[in-house]
């Protein structure tokens, strides 16, 4: 079986590690890191080439291209674009770069 490789990225050390763990509690062997920076977020990717990044918005918003240097990075990988702070994901605060989903 092929192990999944997942990336949490979000500046909240609480928020990181819970999402963290819930990834890696699906059925499969999983695997990846995590990081509290945008530019973690780009340089993890292009090291461990994870199939998913779950990317903080304030951290996707507040560093222009984040997401799409994520994804230029790993073309691969699904970019998840989450926030804990309100904004509703099919809103125009839900914004970020692109993203192959978004929740909040």
């Amino acid at each position: 079986m092929t192990e999944r490789r997942i990336l949490v990225v979000d500046d909240h050390p609480v928020v990181e590690s819970t999402e963290y763990a819930i990834a890696r509690r699906a059925p499969g062997p999983a695997g990846g890191g995590a990081g509290r920076r945008a530019g973690q977020a780009v340089r993890l990717t292009t090291e461990l080439q994870p199939d998913a990044v779950i990317l903080d918005l304030r951290m996707a918003a507040g560093s222009p291209g984040a997401s799409a240097s994520v994804k230029a990075a790993a073309p691969g990988t699904k970019v998840l674009i989450h926030t804990r702070v309100g904004a509703s994901p099919s809103g125009a605060a839900c914004t970020g770069g692109p993203a192959d989903a978004r929740c909040g």
